[in-house]
């Protein structure tokens, strides 16, 4: 006669536990890889734009669950300078959701030493490997410099730093002024982050990179300069 085998209390409650953390593990949100490549994180973005512009947005990272995930630390995938403009949402740009992105954002995206020191923090302490600079068309403060305008206030400091770009200065084709200008300042600012104390060695070693961009309002895409 054949002998039947119980299972014991213990080895039960083994296999319960067993169980329980793997279906536990399996519906946990990854944590954020910050050590994804940076040309792999463009992919992304440009991916996730393509997703903006054609009206699929997929609203990653925005859960109960990703809240509690990120909710002690970050690992944004990129640092995004860009303008303050209401209209230029780079989460929504990039389709992207909470801890993607290390934003930086002000009128003209201009980058002044406050802005440049916060492009060193997410450098250094949060890891990024990614800049992207990114103007807009139609930006109000390209615009007001283009038209002559002399606002008063903290406002002319905007105006005066667009009038001493030597980016700026060197165009000489007049028909697209203010997109030129737009383009421009883009290039300006990498350039500035580009001669960084800071960043110019992990630039150098290709360890972080830079990317500038202008986004399209009409249409919603994010047209990479090259």
């Amino acid at each position: 006669m054949r002998k039947v085998r119980f299972i014991t209390p213990t080895v039960l409650f083994i296999v319960i536990i067993f169980t329980l953390l793997i279906s536990f593990s399996c519906h946990q949100p990854a944590a954020p890889d910050h050590r994804i490549s940076s040309s792999n994180v463009l992919a992304l973005l440009q991916e996730g734009n393509k997703r903006f512009h054609s009206h699929q947005m997929q609203h990653p990272h925005t859960n109960k669950q990703w809240m509690s995930t990120v909710s002690r630390e970050q690992h944004p995938e990129a640092i995004i300078v860009c303008c303050s403009d209401s209209r230029v949402c780079p989460e929504l740009v990039f389709d992207q959701g909470l801890g993607d992105l290390f934003v930086i954002r002000s009128a003209g995206n201009i980058i002044s030493p406050v802005e440049l020191g916060s492009i060193e923090y997410g450098v250094e302490h949060l890891g990024v490997h990614l800049i992207i600079i990114m103007g807009h068309e139609r930006c109000g403060a390209i615009e007001a410099f283009a038209n002559g305008e002399l606002p008063h206030g903290y406002i002319k400091t905007l105006i005066d730093t667009l009038k001493n770009e030597s980016e700026i200065k060197q165009i000489h084709d007049k028909s697209h002024f203010i997109e030129n200008c737009v383009k421009a300042n883009v290039l300006h600012m990498m350039h500035l982050v580009e001669a960084d104390a800071e960043l110019q060695k992990k630039i150098e070693r290709k360890e972080v990179n830079i990317a500038g961009a202008v986004y399209n309002m009409d249409n919603g895409k994010v047209e990479f300069l090259q």
